[in-house]
């Protein structure tokens, strides 16, 4: 993460974030993209499974986070756009 690539911040902030692959951890590129109040659905965790984690948006720099079971998804890939 950390190249600034993660989402489209020109419309930001939105509502709702979905994320449909499986990643390391939850990118703070997204978090920022959030709206206070907001939600984002991320599969968290690296190897064969991930946890999905229910992400709500509390404040400018605080959130709550809900697990929601084991599942398989694609990893992110590094550098793509």
């Amino acid at each position: 993460w950390g190249d600034g690539y993660l989402g489209k911040s020109a419309f930001q902030p939105y509502n709702k974030i979905l994320i449909t692959a499986g990643a390391p951890n939850i990118p703070d590129e997204l978090i920022n993209q959030l709206k206070i109040g907001g939600i984002m659905v991320i599969p968290v965790g690296s190897g064969s499974s991930q946890k999905m984690i229910k992400l709500i948006k509390t404040g400018e720099n605080k959130y709550t986070t809900e697990e929601h079971g084991l599942f398989s998804f694609v990893p992110f890939l590094k550098g793509k756009k």
